[in-house]
């Protein structure tokens, strides 16, 4: 039986590597995508800019979702994306085979309307989105003024799980008015939450594609679009002195798509977006170039203000090598430099005046926003943290965190400890001053003016307190005071209370082999499902059949690519696989250690693979287990359907406790301490 599962395993991996061997540009092509050539020898696909494929190793990979792999994926992604149906791995290969859909009914797309879900939790006032906007992206109060008066910006709290973060709405609206998109940017710098950023980036749920936030200004005659909202607004501060009759757009990437909305709306007064489809929207700037003179006549309609990079140019050279007339404004970048974008650009021509300002601090004003109990921004890990953030000068800023053991109405009733931290770009320097009672007892004044002084002196990180030292305050204000030793969770973070700098970094390594061990414990993630059969005397056709019928479940989400892989091992079907390692706890060790991340990073990242193993390995067995038993049917096995399940589930169930004899990996830690060391979830929805 070994050497016929060994002959069918081989002819099945024959058929697969034909088929995935095939030229993925020709496949793409014959799916109905319009390919464009990029730089290196890469194609992109014209309706989605993130879709790149790669002719020199046969993939794809659509950046924007995470997915993306051979020719076989490619059909099944490609053609969900067109019809709304997504096709069988069998389908998938028929096509690669025949050149044609066999039995597919198709359904169309149903769209669901844009919800502006955040219109309920605004804020009455921009006081915090203008500080942002100010004070770390260099815009000043006219340009912010100018922008709200369109009606199209907006601040807002959002909430996901049990975090709360104040962000910037960007508004996109028809030409009725209406509403039908908007994107988010964070406000409150947040590494626990937003690993990647540090803020939250992120475009709204059922948004229109081919449209953006924008500014009128006179009576345009002419388009400018820019990438970012905040570099379209940059783009306005520097040039408002020359702009005249103009609309301002921005794309939220490099979208051929929202280009042609705008030009088509220009030449019908608005009428084409609110009668045409998508489809005809996405392509009426090629029809407009192919039929009509209209842009040859008109050559400064278009003007791209994109990032100057290599995506950026190739966006102009692209229109431009169609034929499209576009004026090209890209921010000037220096030779070492690799990218530049209009905000960078902004706040590189105005570094060296604020840097030269010999401003005064308003001190009274400083201390009044960090007392106000209405800006703080609440998020709920193993205790309550309360956060502010007040930007300053030259790039300082200045982070309030206030902790709690429960939350409470008003902060005054407690005494609730704090921590003042000191930032400068989005870095930390240390910290000015902390305090047991932030409700009662909170006066910094003189600690602000000494700071003042140390940065007009350029000595701010000689006088400030470090991370230990804020971690042995935090330690005193515990309920019970921890030993030598141990670790808790707090915030989202870690705070070890080890005497050494070796100690502390045992601490955050047992509390990684925890973590790791709260994910490999419980399986070993193999799939048994073909010894069962061999057991149950399965004919050859039954394993092919089987196999033909699995399909392939991915999860890829957060830096995390998780995949059942193939096994060489007799009687395995598969197993579930981190990028093709497998998930045991050695495994997963060494692919933290040949990542260049920092312990906080490597948190997330264990708490993100937990949350994707659970899920996806339900999927999985749930899937194959579906498959096994509509096999068993089939070929008339059902009379020993139900042992060779639950003989299934004792094989999985015996591996797991092989794998459990190795050494507990946090030892003899209290069971207090285990408790304390549960991690809150912090999936982000895209």
């Amino acid at each position: 039986m070994a050497n016929m599962q060994e002959l069918l395993s081989q002819r099945f991996e024959a058929q697969k590597q034909k088929l995935v061997s095939m030229d993925i540009v020709a496949v793409a092509e014959s799916l109905g995508m319009t390919l464009k050539p990029g730089s290196s020898g890469i194609y992109y696909w014209e309706e989605h800019d993130s879709f790149h494929i790669y002719p020199n190793t046969n993939t794809f990979r659509w950046w924007s979702r995470g997915v993306g792999t051979n020719t076989i994926d490619l059909v099944q992604v490609v053609q969900e994306e067109m019809t709304g149906h997504k096709p069988t791995f069998r389908e998938a290969t028929s096509f690669l085979e025949t050149g044609q859909f066999n039995n597919v009914t198709v359904q169309p797309v149903v769209k669901e309307p844009f919800e502006y879900y955040l219109e309920r939790y605004e804020h009455p006032d921009f006081n915090i989105g203008r500080q942002y906007l100010k004070e770390e992206r260099g815009l000043s109060d006219e340009t912010i003024d100018t922008f709200l008066a369109s009606g199209n910006l907006a601040t807002a709290t959002r909430k996901k799980g049990d975090y709360f973060e104040p962000v910037i709405v960007f508004k996109s609206r028809d030409n009725d008015g209406k509403m039908i998109g908007a994107s988010l940017q964070g406000i409150v710098e947040n590494r626990v939450q937003h690993p990647e950023r540090g803020r939250l980036k992120q475009i709204m749920k059922n948004s229109d594609g081919t449209a953006g936030f924008s500014l009128d200004i006179g009576n345009p005659k002419r388009l400018v679009f820019a990438e970012a909202p905040i570099d379209l607004m940059s783009y306005y501060e520097l040039h408002k002195d020359k702009l005249q009759d103009v609309k301002l757009v921005a794309m939220d990437g490099l979208k051929k798509g929202v280009v042609s909305r705008y030009v088509a709306d220009m030449l019908t007064d608005g009428k084409y977006s609110q009668t045409m489809s998508t489809e005809q929207i996405r392509g009426a700037l090629d029809a407009l170039n192919k039929t009509t003179n209209i842009l040859q006549e008109q050559p400064d309609m278009i003007t791209l203000a994109v990032d100057n990079d290599e995506a950026g140019q190739s966006f102009v050279k692209g229109l431009q090598e169609e034929g499209i007339p576009v004026v090209a404004d890209l921010p000037p970048r220096q030779a070492n430099q690799e990218k530049m974008d209009w905000n960078d650009y902004l706040k590189q021509e105005t570094k060296t005046k604020e840097s030269t300002v010999d401003e005064t601090w308003n001190i009274d004003d400083i201390q009044e926003q960090l007392s106000q109990e209405s800006d703080l921004v609440g998020t709920q890990a193993v205790d309550v943290v309360y956060m502010n953030e007040v930007y300053l000068n030259q790039g300082y800023s200045l982070s309030l965190a206030i902790h709690s053991n429960e939350e409470v109405e008003n902060l005054t009733d407690v005494a609730a400890p704090w921590t003042l931290e000191v930032m400068r770009n989005g870095q930390s320097l240390g910290y000015l001053a902390y305090g047991e009672d932030w409700g009662n007892d909170f006066d910094i004044e003189d600690e602000l003016v000494n700071l003042e002084n140390w940065v007009k002196d350029n000595q701010v990180t000689n006088h400030l307190y470090s991370q230990k030292d804020i971690n042995a305050f935090l330690a005193t204000t515990q309920a019970v005071e921890p030993k030598r030793g141990e670790f808790v969770l707090k915030g989202g973070g870690i705070y070890d209370f080890g005497e050494s700098q070796k100690e502390g970094e045992e601490l955050r390594q047992r509390a990684l082999d925890w973590m790791i061990a709260d994910i490999t414990d419980g399986e070993t993630y193999y799939l048994w499902h073909d010894e069962e059969l061999e057991k149950l005397n399965a004919p050859d056709e039954a394993f092919l059949n089987f196999h033909y019928h699995l399909q392939d479940i991915q999860y890829s989400q957060n830096d995390i690519h998780l995949y059942v892989a193939e096994s060489s091992t007799d009687g395995v079907t598969g197993y579930l696989s981190l990028d093709g390692n497998s998930l045991d706890s050695d495994s997963i060790e060494e692919y933290l250690a040949d990542q260049d991340w920092t312990f906080d990073r490597k948190v997330q990242f264990l708490k993100n693979l937990k949350t994707a193993v659970d899920e996806t390995w339900d999927k999985v067995t749930n899937h194959y287990n579906e498959q096994f038993e509509a096999i068993v049917a089939q070929y008339g096995l059902s009379n020993k359907k139900e042992k060779s399940l639950e003989k299934i589930q004792e094989m999985i169930t015996s591996n797991s406790e092989q794998q459990k004899k190795v050494e507990n990996p946090i030892g003899d830690l209290p069971e207090q301490r285990k408790e304390a060391a549960t991690l809150p979830s912090t999936n982000e929805d895209y």
